[in-house]
């Protein structure tokens, strides 16, 4: 699947600034920490990952609001594609 119609479909922001491209991030399940860990630190910070999101992989629902995900798409469609997290966006 091409990546526009990819991003369209799962309904990512693209607005032209960084402050306008904010989208939730729910993650309802995780099948892979390791590779969920290295995808997640790709575009958000590795302390907060660490510290706040990973202790949370054993109880989702898992909610990250107000995330730039423009610079996520090929490493959120690498986690679909290997199943390592399953997640919502709005």
């Amino acid at each position: 699947m091409q990546e526009h119609i990819w991003v369209f479909i799962q309904g990512i922001t693209l607005a032209a600034q960084g402050k306008n491209r904010r989208n939730t991030l729910t993650i309802t399940e995780v099948s892979d920490p390791i590779n969920t860990n290295k995808t997640l630190k790709r575009f958000l910070d590795g302390r907060y990952v660490t510290q706040e999101v990973e202790p949370k992989y054993s109880q989702p629902p898992i909610v990250l609001q107000d995330v730039d995900l423009y610079f996520a798409i090929r490493d959120l469609i690498w986690a679909q594609r290997y199943n390592w997290f399953q997640f919502i966006i709005k």
